[in-house]
Formats: structure tokens, C-alpha cells, sequence
């Protein structure tokens, strides 16, 4: 059952393009079928697993408890959409930064 407020966000963050395709599809992928883990949402959106650190990140998703996956028989995260719309995602400034370069128009 999907609460009233995460509905709300869902269609705000869908209408408004908030997120990347990618996310976007890990996302609703969760708003219909969630709590998941990641090999779940795995199954559903191939290699999606990669993309929930990135939305918990970004507040839309929250790990909301554990289970025991049925594959590997491992305590594993559950995963579930919030209600709230995406944060500013920071960028990455403790890496090697690029030269400024001037660029000419000819």
C-alpha cells in the first residue's frame, strides 16, 4: 500500500523529470513494488541495485529494515521510497580537479 504523501512525491519527482532516467526507473520501480532488497530491484530493473546509494543519497529512497534474502539466506536491507522530493546532490571535490583552461572562440 503506497502512503498519500509518497504518491504525492512520486508524481511530483515523475512530472518534473527530478531524476535521471536510470534513477528514475530504480524509483518507480520501488514505488510500485516496494519495501525490496537490492537483488530485487535488481530483478526488476537489471543492475539497479547500483543506483539505491545514489537515491537514499538524494532522500528519495530510506533502507527501512531487514530481511533474510531468499537466495543467499543472508540478512539483507529492505528499500522503500519516502516522500520526499530529491536534495541537491553534491559533487565530487575530493578528487583530482581539472586545470582551468580559457577557452577561444574563433
Amino acid at each position: 500500500m503506497v502512503r498519500e504523501t509518497s504518491a504525492a512525491a512520486y508524481h511530483e519527482i515523475v512530472e518534473s523529470g527530478l531524476l535521471s532516467k536510470r534513477r528514475l526507473q530504480v524509483y518507480e520501480h520501488l514505488y510500485r513494488n516496494g519495501p525490496c532488497t537490492a537483488r530485487q530491484v535488481s530483478e526488476g530493473v537489471p543492475g539497479g541495485w547500483k543506483r539505491l546509494a545514489e537515491l537514499r543519497d538524494l532522500g528519495v529512497v530510506a533502507e527501512v529494515g531487514q530481511t533474510v534474502c531468499e537466495v543467499t539466506d543472508k540478512t539483507v536491507i529492505l528499500w522503500d521510497v519516502t516522500s520526499d522530493l530529491p536534495k541537491e546532490a553534491r559533487l565530487n571535490t575530493t578528487g583530482p580537479q581539472p586545470d582551468n583552461v580559457q577557452r577561444t572562440l574563433w
